[in-house]
């Protein structure tokens, strides 16, 4: 468990579990880490929470993470974007903090914990320093926490494709491989749509339409429910036995 604290002092500090709860929330011997990799502002943030939602419908126990320690986006950031966009903007600033070794830790320990309790994790993971040209999506350290991921969804951005660099990004650590599903992301304001086919490769391809900050995880699930049923057993299949 994370202790979260208002003023700053104990934030991030982890309780051990009860021993009954651990006995009692344990999911089994292969448990799944589901990482949403991409630039800033693709989508990432909806997508992992429409997919999150979507897990939920089907029954299966599990959690999402928001994995990006210095600028978080929370489900109340999301969930108050279309009613006053400005104020949740502001208080998001507020609670932005500078990368460090010591939270991309935290991070890790974090995803690996989630192990314990659930079948599914999906922690949507931060998409790199990009205040550099060219952009270092993993930058040091950062491989910590993509390494306790088991599987990557990437989203790109139909004007801005970025998957030769996020895997040039992951090579260099062995992580690339573990790409198996790309959705380019075009129209977010647009009605909602998902389409996925398999390349011969074997990574899953697609494109996404309406990854809206304004659109609820219910009203996406029912658009991408198609195309979350056929990319679900997909992503199982690279559950990692404990």
């Amino acid at each position: 468990m994370v202790v979260h604290d208002a003023h700053g002092k104990h934030l991030g500090t982890q309780l051990e579990p009860p021993s009954w709860l651990a006995s009692w929330m344990h999911p089994g011997a292969s448990p799944v880490v589901v990482g949403i990799i991409g630039d800033p502002n693709c989508g990432k943030s909806v997508f992992s929470l429409a997919l999150n939602h979507y897990r939920g419908t089907i029954g299966c126990r599990g959690w999402r993470l928001d994995g990006d320690g210095a600028s978080p986006t929370p489900d109340w950031y999301l969930s108050s974007q279309a009613a006053t966009p400005q104020a949740v903007d502001n208080a998001r600033e507020n609670i932005k903090r500078a990368w460090s070794e010591d939270m991309e830790n935290r991070i890790a320990e974090r995803i690996r914990r989630l192990r314990l309790f659930f079948e599914v994790a999906i922690a949507d993971l931060p998409g790199g320093d990009h205040r550099q040209t060219p952009p270092r999506r993993v930058p040091p350290h950062r491989e910590v926490m993509m390494r306790e991921v088991d599987v990557f969804v990437l989203i790109q951005r139909a004007d801005k494709p970025s998957e030769s660099a996020w895997r040039e990004a992951l090579a260099p650590h062995g992580l690339d491989g573990r790409i198996a599903v790309v959705l380019c992301s075009q129209a977010p304001e647009g009605p909602p749509a998902l389409e996925v086919s398999t390349d011969r490769d074997g990574t899953w391809r697609g494109a996404i339409r309406g990854l809206d900050r304004k659109k609820k995880p219910e009203e996406l699930v029912s658009a991408f429910r198609s195309g979350f049923d056929t990319l679900w057993p997909v992503l199982l299949r690279h559950s990692r036995s404990t």
